[in-house]
């Protein structure tokens, strides 16, 4: 659920040989760990944890199940520029996967995060991006969308 872009101590990371695949972890943090594995540059890429496209599922799952998702596929497929319709589903579908709570595993993954990041510099100070592999495409990246 959790993978070191760098920390070859934590036992879940994915440096050098053991490369994750960019469709687990996104094309950002795949880029990371390729970097950090090449020799002369590891000094330069900071530290950093990616959580796999596993840490989502239930989330994924919860909305894609929903009727609010069928409903909103619907108007899609239809061809929909009913803003207003749309915007409302579109609200549903935020809400419901708002209302998604972490499993016990989710937050087992999140504080053993933490803890690796008690001990980086600056009292554990991190930047937080988005690298889902949807949003990397051969002819558009979505990052952040």
């Amino acid at each position: 659920m959790i993978i070191s872009l760098t920390d070859t101590s934590s036992g879940n990371n994915a440096s050098g040989k053991d490369a994750i695949d960019v469709s687990l972890v996104g094309g950002k943090a795949a880029s990371l760990m390729k970097l950090y594995s090449t020799p002369g540059l590891s000094k330069y890429v900071p530290r950093g944890f990616a959580l796999t496209a596993e840490f989502f599922s239930s989330w994924v799952d919860a909305v894609t199940s929903s009727s609010e998702w069928a409903d909103a596929q619907k108007q899609l497929q239809n061809g929909s520029n009913d803003v207003a319709t749309l915007t409302e589903l579109f609200e549903k579908l935020q809400n419901k996967a708002s209302n998604v709570s972490l499993s016990i595993q989710q937050s087992k993954a999140l504080e053993q995060l933490k803890l690796h990041m008690k001990s980086w510099p600056v009292g554990g100070l991190a930047a937080v991006r988005s690298s889902a592999p949807e949003e990397d495409g051969s002819g558009a990246s979505f990052a952040g969308a």
